[in-house]
């Protein structure tokens, strides 16, 4: 069967008809999702749906007829199709009249009752042992003024909250900002711990994302050759270029300097290798430059390695509130999951296929994000308190 990446029911569709199926009422938002893919999708992605739910509900007979054909001929056509390692969510949109002419019907008669609640077969539940669920992480973390003084971004209230070196500081809707002329060298640090993330505006008004278990420090009056900042873990950053000021991040005995971009830094020091992504501009490392979807992965002995066509949205993810992953294995999105629920991930079992996806709210209980990948297939967790264990 051809394969778009692009297509085939995503995690949050398939948990929207699973949650349906169980007899939950929808939010119109939640509705409004629904349709828009029902709108799209086509009879081999309504075979994929049906590994999770069964059966079809309270359609017209001359469409349910057709549906089911079109139904039986997919999944004939997935029984012949060699399996697959990497499992994608994907959907294709070849069928189109089917859906349009089952939102009708849901649109004049009643509501999204796509599937029985008496089906033959019982709806599919997830293996998962749930003892208890693990809250997502938040905007907030430290800030270290010049003297030392910490504070807590978390307690903040929107509004003016300290002067610093002549400078004032204001949160802004969540958003560290700084306003005037500092009057003397000085630097303030934020640092994230596990679980806990925020974005600042610098007093050049580039602006920096600090996501969890990271740091960024630097100084509230830049000097008039350089624009140092010094960071750990991973940070994205939007910078106002000003070719006579370079805009330099350093990090683990490392200089990346900014041509007019936006970029990601991931230099975690449990990781191998420092990835610097580039959305937009450039940026130079070692006089080498990496370009808008190039990702420089930069070795511990100083090996500069470069990826082409990187998934720019995965990489970035993270600072727009979501988990995105492009063929990722378990052990790349738990060590995430691990950094942003602060939970220990155990392994029982092998799972060797790789994952990919778009979208998740990572601002959800980790449940939400185990239940996706449990929908992808091929992968369950149980959850006991702060401790994840994957298995077959």
């Amino acid at each position: 069967m051809a394969e778009n990446p692009t297509d085939f029911p995503t995690p949050e569709i398939n948990v929207l008809l699973t949650r349906y199926a169980g007899g939950e009422v929808l939010t119109e938002a939640e509705t409004a999702v629904l349709a828009e893919w029902l709108h799209g999708a086509d009879a081999a992605s309504f075979a994929h749906v049906t590994g999770t739910i069964h059966s079809l509900l309270d359609i017209p007979q001359r469409i349910e007829t057709s549906l089911k054909a079109k139904l039986d001929a997919a999944t004939q056509e997935e029984r012949e199709t060699p399996d697959y390692t990497i499992h994608r969510v994907h959907f294709i949109r070849r069928f189109k009249w089917i859906a349009a002419a089952v939102i009708l019907f849901a649109f004049a008669g009643g509501a999204w009752f796509w599937f029985t609640q008496n089906a033959k077969q019982p709806v599919q539940t997830f293996a998962s042992v749930y003892k208890n669920d693990v809250a997502p992480g938040k905007a907030g973390g430290k800030l270290k003024l010049s003297n030392g003084q910490m504070l807590s971004i978390d307690s903040m209230k929107d509004g003016f909250v300290i002067a610093d070196a002549g400078l004032k500081l204001y949160k802004e809707n969540g958003k560290i900002v700084y306003k005037g002329t500092a009057t003397e060298t000085a630097y303030n640090e934020i640092i994230e711990d596990i679980g806990r993330y925020t974005s600042v505006e610098l007093p050049d008004h580039s602006i920096a994302w600090v996501n969890s278990g990271s740091s960024i420090r630097y100084p509230l009056h830049f000097a008039s050759d350089e624009r140092k900042i010094t960071m750990t873990g991973e940070a994205a950053f939007q910078v106002v270029h000003n070719e006579k000021q370079p805009f330099r991040v350093y990090v683990d005995n490392q200089v990346f300097e900014d041509k007019g971009t936006v970029f990601n830094i991931r230099a975690y020091s449990n990781e191998l290798v420092i990835r610097t992504t580039v959305l937009e501009g450039l940026v130079s490392i070692r006089n080498t430059m990496i370009k808008p979807m190039q990702q420089a992965q930069v070795a511990k002995n100083g090996q500069v390695n470069f990826s082409d066509k990187v998934n720019t949205e995965a990489v970035f993810a993270w600072r727009d509130g979501e988990f995105s992953f492009g063929n990722a294995t378990i052990e790349e999105i738990m060590n995430d999951a691990a950094k942003w629920y602060g939970v220990e991930v155990i392994y029982q079992d092998r799972i060797s296929q790789q994952f990919g996806f778009v979208g998740i709210d990572r601002n959800m209980p980790i449940s939400n994000l185990l239940r996706n990948l449990e929908t992808i297939g091929g992968v369950h967790f149980e959850i006991d308190g702060k401790k994840i264990t994957v298995k077959k």
